[in-house]
């Protein structure tokens, strides 16, 4: 192994620079753990349900009010028929 010479790998750091990163490091240690926000099982369900419920309101309305019928006469197009 390589003998180094420690002082040209580490030069002298300044006494404020040190006092800053002891500082730093102590808050750190008294600092509280945040809870990270996480979707749960039950904000997807709800997320779901919503979607659902906005999906079937739309297709009730527009058998409610015959809505396909209505943009037939609107836009003067003719029924599609399949084979």
């Amino acid at each position: 192994m390589k003998k180094r010479r420690w002082n040209r790998e580490f030069p002298e750091v300044p006494d404020c620079v040190h006092q800053t990163v002891l500082s730093t490091l102590a808050g750190l240690e008294k600092q509280e753990d945040r809870k990270v926000k996480k979707f749960r099982k039950h904000t997807i369900i709800i997320f779901a349900a919503a979607l659902i419920a906005a999906l079937g309101t739309t297709v009730a309305a527009a058998e409610l009010f015959k809505w396909n019928e209505t943009a037939q006469e609107v836009f003067v197009a003719e029924p599609i028929v399949q084979d």
